[in-house]
């Protein structure tokens, strides 16, 4: 297996693991059982599971920090501690396995600048409370590797006015509808396009547009796919605010998510059209706006 294609092989896996990690925490928070210790005990096996995911993951993505396997067993020592208590288990998964704090995420976003959270993942990792909050920055810091994309199978390449279109992964009918549906005369830096066809999704990221947005499309509806996005700078309110499925930003907010559902039907074309094209660049920033930073 020559290198790019295990590279792919490996981000495969590391989205299989995203998506058992994310399933055990589902388990976790619905599982009922009538006898308190039988409860306990399966929350024990489920976190004891988790744990080699979420380490593993971390090591895929660079993220060197002791401190996630310490935090993992305290979490597993304070399951120990809730001594079987039903109402003491109640608070222990929303605050050790469910919780997701504003500050935290907040973190996340304002270190997210261009495709690299600067490697400051392991000193975030440290405020880390519950494991979605792990995560959440692990699978952050998976999207934010501009250099992961570079070592993977190139599936076509075309210039534009700013840059380059750069298709790697694997061939799939909407990677290559979205790497056709770019115009050549597109003025922004390089365009990333990654397909993973066995988990359903692609994956954007667009430099200049919102500074470095990116995109994760999820194909596995064939009539309506859905669509996350992430823009690490307000270059312009307005227009931010006014594009497809945004969370709404107040004047001061350094960055803005969204996600909508989007028609398969001519989808490239759509999604080009409808939403890239409408993020505000460099070229429409509003210099009296109030940065908090």
């Amino acid at each position: 297996m020559d290198e790019s294609k295990k590279n792919m092989y490996d981000v495969v896996k590391f989205l299989k693991q995203d998506f058992e990690v994310k399933s055990l925490m589902v388990q976790s928070m619905d599982y009922q059982a009538k006898d308190p210790i039988d409860m306990q005990d399966k929350l024990y096996d489920i976190i004891k599971e988790i744990s080699p995911l979420l380490e593993d993951m971390a090591k895929f993505c660079g993220i060197k920090d002791g401190d996630l396997s310490k935090k993992l067993d305290f979490i597993k020592n304070e399951l120990i501690n809730t001594g079987a208590n039903p109402e003491k288990i109640k608070i222990f998964v929303k605050k050790y396995i469910a919780d997701m704090s504003p500050q935290f995420v907040k973190d996340i976003n304002e270190n997210c600048v261009g495709y690299l959270l600067y490697k400051q993942d392991a000193s975030i990792m440290k405020k880390a409370t519950s494991i979605n909050e792990m995560l959440h920055l692990i699978h952050s810091s998976f999207m934010a590797d501009e250099q992961l994309y570079g070592r993977l199978p190139q599936v076509a390449k075309k210039q534009i006015k700013g840059g380059n279109v750069v298709y790697v992964g694997d061939e799939t009918d909407v990677g290559k509808e979205i790497f056709n549906a770019i115009p050549t005369d597109t003025s922004s830096g390089e365009i990333d396009i990654l397909s993973i066809a066995e988990r359903n999704k692609t994956i954007m990221m667009l430099r200049d547009f919102g500074h470095a947005t990116t995109i994760e499309i999820d194909t596995s509806n064939p009539k309506n796919y859905y669509v996350k996005y992430f823009v690490p700078k307000i270059c312009n309110l307005d227009k931010v605010n006014n594009l497809m499925g945004v969370t709404k930003v107040k004047n001061g907010t350094n960055y803005a998510r969204g996600s909508f559902e989007m028609s398969s039907e001519n989808f490239g074309k759509n999604l080009f059209d409808n939403f890239i094209a409408k993020i505000p660049t460099d070229d429409d920033i509003e210099y009296n706006y109030d940065f908090e930073r």
